[in-house]
């Protein structure tokens, strides 16, 4: 573009019409979306329990120590700092679901401005827009750790992608590793091998001393390490022990909670998207370039970048096609990484094929692409979804029952929305054991289906809605 004003302008209009995009998918309607029973749920109840109980190191559920979810605690850290500034609802136990995303998304775009041009940058804001898993379950619209250890992910990756400049930068990414620990426990692996390989693959061992070795493990130990020892003291080995015969060996060897998949999975799950499926042809494009150009002869910096992100998108791939256990979720990690390998691609692109019309028409129909499936996306995550009420929601909302009081649901065993949502309203303790044991607790409450009403003649009916009922043992 001849016109350098002009090319301002639009690049201005770009970047505020990216990150827009990237805010409404991240933030906006953010507690529309059903809640889910699994993960999310759970989160949130031991997030609660937390700010009830003032207990940082050992997580709950239920008010008992739980030994299900075996992750450290930093999401939930997160989702009580989401409570006190929201409240006890869906948009506190998302919000930083969203910021992990939202920075992730600003730190390639600041990253590629820095190294590789502005168009570079804004490219990538509308193609990190584009991939629609991240705004879906288990990322930045889910309140969960999923998202805060994709953030994590990503920071490795653009360290590591500095440390070439400066070897420094390694200790940023093993920094991340050990807060990825402490937000996803031992799949903050997939971060310590990227590490690895970077540094067998750019020839650094050689060059490491002493010092480099104890300040890499110092980063890698520090913050999960502190934690490690802090839970160690609340109930010895026990649950670290856990952690790693569950998560790593378990998962690996066998299948948990009929997980299997064939070890193609993630060849689906990637090939399910068009927009991935042409953010990642792209990047092939850009390798193609990339390995044709100088930069490759001569292993400069973009040959450094473009191995480090290759090395981020192949590390899960293999390590959790490889896993017995399989989840959609696990390989998302990668998509930050193509994100920014299809960037590059347009950098090579404007630079390395000749002045001629029909290299201009490829990056102006990326660019358009990219912008017409964020659209969509805002469309699809964000601006379209109705708020979801739920039945017990209607019930319990506005009731004003006892603070701690014992509620039994007549199911027996409570289902983890149902508990959350609970102790949200009412600041109850759920309890086991359904109506033979509300029954038995004076002064206690019982949720019941409407149509069930007539099984207790006895007690004394608090609320009803068309679905639930509300009864209470005097």
């Amino acid at each position: 573009m001849k016109n350098p004003r002009t090319k301002r302008i639009l690049l201005a209009c770009g970047l505020a019409a990216g990150i827009l995009f990237l805010a409404l998918l991240c933030f906006y309607h953010l507690d529309y979306g059903e809640l889910m029973d699994w993960d999310e749920a759970r989160h949130g109840v031991s997030a609660y329990e937390m700010l009830q109980t003032g207990e940082p190191i050992v997580t709950t559920y239920a008010y008992s120590p739980d030994y299900w979810n075996l992750k450290p605690p930093l999401s939930e850290w997160l989702i009580a700092l989401g409570y006190k500034l929201f409240g006890y609802n869906a948009y506190g136990l998302r919000f930083f679901s969203g910021v992990s995303m939202f920075l992730s998304a600003l730190l390639c775009a600041a990253f590629l401005w820095k190294r590789y041009g502005k168009t570079e940058a804004v490219f990538s804001l509308f193609a990190f827009a584009s991939c629609g898993k991240l705004f879906y379950y288990h990322a930045a619209r889910n309140g969960d750790a999923d998202a805060l250890f994709i953030f994590c992910y990503t920071i490795a990756v653009l360290c590591l992608c500095e440390s070439h400049r400066k070897f420094s930068w390694t200790y940023g990414a093993c920094l991340a590793f050990s807060f990825a620990f402490l937000a996803k426990g031992w799949h903050a692996g997939t971060i310590a091998l990227l590490v690895l390989l970077t540094l067998l693959f750019t020839g650094r061992f050689p060059q490491m001393r002493l010092k480099h070795y104890a300040l890499c493990a110092l980063s890698s130990l520090g913050p999960a390490g502190l934690w490690a020892l802090a839970r160690w003291r609340k109930d010895g080995l026990s649950f670290l022990i856990s952690m790693f015969t569950y998560d790593v060996v378990n998962r690996a060897t066998g299948s948990l909670e009929n997980h299997a998949a064939p070890v193609y999975f993630y060849l689906g799950v990637l090939g399910r998207s068009v927009s991935s499926i042409f953010l990642i042809l792209l990047s092939l494009f850009g390798l193609v370039l990339l390995l044709r150009s100088n930069s490759f002869r001569q292993r400069s910096a973009p040959f450094y970048d473009a191995l480090v992100c290759v090395l981020a998108v192949l590390v899960p791939f293999v390590l959790f096609s490889a896993a017995s256990s399989k989840l959609f979720w696990y390989i998302l990690c990668v998509y930050p990484a193509i994100v920014l390998l299809s960037a590059f691609a347009v950098h090579q692109a404007k630079h390395q094929l000749p002045s001629a019309a029909w290299p201009k028409l490829l990056l102006t129909l990326s660019l358009g692409l990219v912008v017409c499936f964020s659209a969509h996306n805002v469309w699809r995550y964000a601006v379209e979804p109705s708020r979801s009420v739920t039945g017990l929601s209607l019930l319990l909302a506005d009731c004003s029952t006892p603070a701690k009081a014992h509620y039994y649901i007549d199911a027996g065993k409570w289902q983890q929305i149902k508990l959350m949502e609970t102790e949200w309203l009412t600041d109850a303790t759920p309890c086991d054991g359904g109506a033979e044991a509300f029954a038995a607790d004076s002064g206690s409450y019982l949720i019941t289906s409407a149509a069930a009403l007539d099984a207790y003649p006895q007690y004394e009916v608090i609320r009803q809605t068309e679905e639930f009922a509300l009864l209470y043992n005097p």
